[in-house]
């Protein structure tokens, strides 16, 4: 009996460790060094498979139409990830009425819809594009980025940029071989899926920009016929240091795209001699209130070319 009592003591006690590791991790985010999406009140995903998308509810969803207050003619169009939704700024200074003023005062009163993803990358914004636009376009601006090849694998409400990180046959890690079992652990535990994530193996690999290049700048000109648009592609480099001396992975890409026609505003060279720390939110890619304003007319003055007149 004294020994039976001591086992259930252990499970309890084992138990309760679990569900509150559970409740901890839910509260404290550990760094795992992966992307992760979770589906939640303001975050909702749509579609299935690699390619779904998510909209953002309440307030950041309007700063979609903020640079479009009326649908005037002709219409700028914005797809990119966070750096183009221009996270950590108010309303009013993120790119769509920014660029809305800087295309005014260039002689073009234009409507601008910001469809900016927050985590976006090519996949969600393909997809985004697809499912959400319907209107005709004049102008389709869109973002590359060093995440924009990531692929997000998704879980339920739950979905996760892996990396090199080796994976099951439902591409997600499964280190422990639970075959049907691992997926819905990784969506609904934490403790499970901080282990998952920190004991899969790393498999070496090496990003082919030229191959994505050549998919992404097809799947670009297929949505901007689709919008009977022009298209122009909008490189951004690193905010950690000098811009001139940068040397961007996806240089395949740009040069692609000039083979193909398609204009391209590479920011690095936009911004030339501008100091980053000047500019900047963080080191990575998000601009400050006086960043994102000099984005903008970049942006205007490379864009006033291209839009269509309206009749």
């Amino acid at each position: 009996m004294r020994r039976r009592t001591k086992v259930l003591g252990a499970l309890g006690a084992l138990l309760l460790s679990v569900v509150g590791a559970e409740l901890v991790l839910r509260v404290v985010q550990p760094r795992l060094h992966v992307q992760i999406l979770s589906e939640r009140r303001e975050l909702v995903f749509h579609g299935e498979g690699e390619d779904f998308y998510w909209t953002m509810e309440g307030r950041e969803s309007e700063r979609r139409e903020l640079g479009c207050p009326e649908r005037v003619k002709p219409t700028v169009v914005l797809v990119g990830s966070s750096i183009l939704y221009s996270s950590g700024l108010p309303d009013e200074h993120s790119t769509g009425p920014l660029l809305r003023q800087a295309l005014s005062q260039r002689g073009a009163e234009v409507c601008v819809i910001n469809a900016g993803q927050p985590a976006g990358n090519f996949a969600s914004e393909r997809a985004w594009l697809a499912a959400e636009e319907e209107d005709p376009a004049d102008l389709l601006v869109w973002e590359l980025w060093a995440t924009s090849p990531m692929r997000y694998v998704r879980a339920g409400g739950r979905a996760w940029v892996l990396g090199d990180l080796k994976t099951g046959p439902d591409g997600l890690p499964d280190p422990w071989g639970l075959g049907g079992l691992n997926p819905l652990l990784l969506e609904h535990s934490r403790v499970y899926e901080l282990a998952a994530l920190r004991l899969s193996p790393r498999e070496g690999y090496t990003l082919d920009w030229a191959a994505f290049g050549a998919q992404a700048l097809t799947g670009m000109q297929e949505q901007a016929r689709r919008l009977g648009s022009q298209l122009l592609v909008v490189s951004f480099p690193t905010l950690e240091g000098p811009f001139d001396q940068q040397h961007l992975d996806y240089a395949p890409v740009i040069d692609e795209a000039r083979r193909r026609g398609i204009p391209v505003l590479e920011m690095n060279l936009a911004l030339g001699q501008t100091r980053p720390e000047d500019i900047r939110l963080d080191r990575c890619c998000h601009y400050n209130e006086q960043g994102m304003k000099l984005v903008a007319e970049h942006i205007a003055d490379a864009a006033v070319p291209l839009l269509v007149s309206p009749e």
